[in-house]
């Protein structure tokens, strides 16, 4: 098969606008396109590729079939056949956004106390799969992550099969930041940098405004060169980020997520050494500021705040989010509040995993969720 430019794994919500991204971008000469779901990711990439055709781009392109709980050994070989020099992982049990949207009432004693980490089996099971596929194939392709990187990046790290770097989340604050002071100093967005760090969390945060007390950030502005954070209040400012005030939220930002892993995976391969904000740059816990090239992404962090400040941040979000801590060992711990509002809410009794149990765990709590949404009578929507 030769050698690919980006494989884009799943091609739901998320995957769908990365292949439609990608197919238009002048520097992807071939792209590979793979899902379990076999008639609606052909019908998906060749929907993609005529879009991409009717406004002059004509990249090579190719479906791949994968079933990401098959033999690792099987997608091991596929991948490997592949030969992808980047993997945008677009893959979950459980699109983000699907809890709050069908079943806010019902989850409320649990979002309450958390926020995405009660949910990081869902999205830890296929990812953990796929990583153990890359490696086993023996090909070493960048892997931006679109699957909940604040938590599962760090939980991969702990087993060997790190992602390169995750996407989203603080990079959907950061555009809205940029734009925010663009405006107010008569730049294009493009003239401003943000240096932010935080978890995952902050992004539900600012949408409700809770729960509990404002959540810990820490936040630097410049416009060229010149630091203009003083000038601004940065609470404000990252309250008009969020879901309902800017942007929309739910599936209908899909397209902005993906641009954001589009934009890592083109940063990689292009050596571009763009700064920009992400999960999990070689594993972390948490967001940073990043410079992404053909070396990985690597923490870029301003004067003002040391590494060990930036991990307690984000570790202090972690818990926040829901996740007590994630072991040496890959064994993730939920908090006391967490582990009860789950079992009261819906009986899934878990107070910790390992991740090598991640399948059973997965397995049932998604049974528990399938079971609770036939309770209220609803039903999972079509982008997971």
């Amino acid at each position: 098969m030769g050698q690919t430019d980006v494989m884009v794994v799943g091609t739901g919500g998320i995957g769908g606008w990365c292949v439609e991204l990608l197919t238009r971008e002048p520097t992807i000469s071939k792209l590979v396109a793979a899902d379990i779901r076999a008639d609606y990711g052909r019908q998906k990439l060749n929907t993609a590729v005529s879009g991409a055709n009717q406004m002059g781009y004509y990249p090579e392109t190719e479906f791949v079939h994968m079933d990401l709980l098959a033999d690792v050994s099987k997608n091991a070989e596929i991948i490997a056949k592949v030969n992808p020099r980047c993997i945008l992982n677009c893959s979950t049990m459980l699109t983000w956004w699907a809890p709050g949207a069908l079943l806010a009432e019902a989850l409320k004693p649990l979002t309450d106390v958390s926020a995405l980490g009660p949910y990081v089996a869902l999205h830890l099971r296929l990812l953990y799969h796929l990583m153990q596929a890359v490696k086993a194939s023996g090909l070493k392709p960048y892997v931006v992550n679109g699957s909940y990187g604040d938590a599962t990046g760090p939980a991969l790290k702990t087993q060997g099969l790190e992602t390169t770097v995750g996407m989203g989340n603080l990079d959907n604050m950061g555009v809205l930041l940029k734009k925010q002071v663009g405006e107010k100093e008569g730049v294009k967005p493009r003239d401003v940098l943000v240096y932010l760090v935080a978890h995952h969390f902050n992004n539900v945060w600012f949408s409700k405004e809770g729960p509990g007390p404002r959540p810990p950030y820490f936040l630097k502005i410049f416009v060229g060169e010149q630091d203009v954070t003083e000038k601004y209040d940065t609470f404000e400012l990252l309250k008009n980020t969020a879901a309902g005030r800017m942007r929309l939220g739910g599936f209908e930002c899909d397209g902005q997520v993906a641009s954001s892993q589009c934009k890592h995976g083109l940063a990689l391969l292009n050596d571009s050494k763009i700064l920009s904000l992400a999960p999990a740059p070689g594993g972390l816990t948490g967001g940073y500021p990043v410079r992404i090239g053909a070396d990985g992404a690597k923490v870029v962090l301003p004067d003002g705040i040391t590494m060990d400040e930036a991990l307690k941040i984000n570790l202090q979000g972690q818990k926040r989010d829901g996740i007590e801590e994630i072991k040496d060992d890959g064994t993730i711990v939920f908090p006391d509040a967490v582990h009860q509002a789950a079992k009261k809410i819906y009986n899934f009794d878990c107070k910790s995993f390992n991740i090598k149990d991640v399948d059973a765990v997965a397995t049932e709590q998604f049974a528990k969720f399938k079971e609770l949404l036939s309770k209220y009578q609803r039903e999972l929507p079509y982008t997971i």
